[in-house]
């Protein structure tokens, strides 16, 4: 290309290449316009806009960057294909829209994209306040009728300080909202909280983790936090206020034997409640492999008030102490049995029984005759204003060990005796009965074997 140098301006056509043969590799004047044409074609714009390349449909310093507060939505017209913002490529099926960046170091480091922000101006500039933003990536989708909708957005806001808040939002009913922020080295999500197809839940209720078939398989934490209650499988865990927990399918509150709420001084720390209407057992088991101990206790301060109670709401409340075999214990130890309660009342202790104070019996007035004498009955006081017969058990396995006291309560048994009978064939001290006949007379008898009674008091 031939060219002259001269002073001062000069008003000039287009100016083509004079080693051009074709003579369209050129730089086209227009109005406010700079064209630079190779084979026909412009390669590169300058206008008022800025700079856009050709073919290639990148555009530097164009004119619709919008404003630095949040940016407006871009403007689009069919078919167009002219870049308009500050920096701006257009893509289609052939050529993509890409950007990218490479490094090649023995380094650390590798390629860059800052945001900057400053109030002020360039030349001089100032801090930031509290809640500016920094820099944001928008992701735009083009809904037809001329319109681009913003998907989504990455947005940096900084602290007065400098420090900042990464935020993640996506539309959602066409609505901008915020998924999740990372800021002071946390992250923050702002409604639900999904990994595959489990949900957590960021806000009170609404939501819950996992499900049938959409769960963890372990969580791991040193405090785990239910602030209403926890749920394994149709079994809840209720907290009580601070005042301890319940377990069972529905909430109920605690309270003491009177009704007093959880926070009196009796309340109740653990309940287990059902609402189940069919007739079911509720247990509370524990469980321990090996020889040692697994108990109910007391650890405090070792005041007189500590106490362990069982206790029953109605009198009509029962307690029963059982083992596996059926057996209704109060004590076992080292697998033998020490005392035993049966379904009847009856208590049986394997060896000797120490009262440290007083004992009450129950004593059984005799006042018909004949009187048959059943297995309630221990103490026999006989009224003697007349003659009386009282007929024994059958003696069996049973009734080996069983005492019977019977005395004459009335004093009149010298005239109106008392006659003690065996059952069947089985014998008293080896007769088949035995009689008081002495005023206060009396007599104790055991079951000696399965058809016997030997006499191991008597008052004559």
């Amino acid at each position: 290309m031939s060219y002259k140098y001269s002073k001062g301006s000069q008003v000039i056509g287009d100016l083509k290449a004079a080693d051009d043969t074709q003579r369209d590799t050129l730089i086209d004047f227009g109005e406010d316009q700079i064209q630079f044409e190779t084979s026909g074609s412009t390669k590169l714009t300058v206008d008022n806009n800025g700079v856009s390349v050709g073919n290639f449909n990148l555009g530097v310093g164009m004119g619709q960057g919008g404003s630095t507060d949040g940016g407006s939505t871009p403007t689009y017209t069919n078919g167009e294909t002219a870049p308009k913002y500050r920096i701006h490529v257009v893509g289609d099926i052939n050529n993509g829209a890409a950007f990218s960046t490479e490094t090649y170091a023995n380094t650390t480091g590798a390629s860059k994209f800052r945001f900057i922000k400053a109030r002020g101006t360039p030349s001089s500039p100032s801090a930031v306040n509290a809640n500016d933003e920094v820099g944001r990536l928008e992701f735009y989708a083009h809904t037809g009728s001329n319109t681009m909708q913003l998907s989504a957005m990455i947005a940096c806001f900084a602290d007065a300080d400098g420090d900042g808040k990464l935020s993640f939002r996506a539309t959602h009913n066409g609505a901008d909202n915020e998924a999740f922020y990372l800021h002071d080295n946390r992250v923050y999500f702002t409604d639900q909280v999904r990994i595959g197809n489990v949900i957590a839940p960021t806000t009170n209720g609404g939501t819950n983790i996992g499900g049938a078939t959409a769960r963890f398989e372990d969580i791991h934490g040193n405090n785990i936090f239910g602030h209403e209650s926890v749920k394994i499988g149709n079994t809840k865990i209720f907290g009580q206020s601070g005042y301890g927990v319940t377990f069972g399918i529905d909430y109920v509150p605690h309270t003491d034997v009177s009704g007093q709420p959880a926070n009196s001084s009796h309340m109740s720390a653990l309940t287990y409640a059902s609402s189940v209407s069919t007739t079911q057992n509720v247990a509370f088991n524990l469980v321990k492999t090996g020889s040692h101990t697994v108990g109910i206790g007391t650890y405090g301060t070792g005041n007189n008030n500590e106490k362990v109670v069982l206790f029953g709401q109605y009198n009509t409340t029962s307690f029963e102490f059982r083992n596996n075999n059926g057996v209704e214990p109060l004590l076992i130890q080292s697998g033998s049995l020490l005392m035993d309660l049966d379904a009847s009342g009856n208590l049986t202790t394997a060896k000797g029984l120490t009262t440290g104070g007083s004992r009450t019996v129950k004593v059984d007035t005799v006042s018909s005759s004949p009187f048959t004498v059943s297995g309630d009955h221990h103490y026999l006081a006989v009224d003697s204003s007349a003659s009386r017969t009282i007929n024994l058990p059958a003696a069996s396995n049973s009734t080996i060990g069983r005492i019977l006291v019977i005395f004459d309560g009335g004093g009149q048994a010298n005239s109106n005796n008392i006659t003690i009978s065996a059952n069947g064939s089985d014998e008293i001290a080896g007769g088949s009965s035995y009689v008081i006949n002495t005023g206060g007379g009396a007599v104790t008898i055991v079951g000696a074997s399965d058809d016997s009674w030997s006499i191991i008091n008597k008052v004559t």
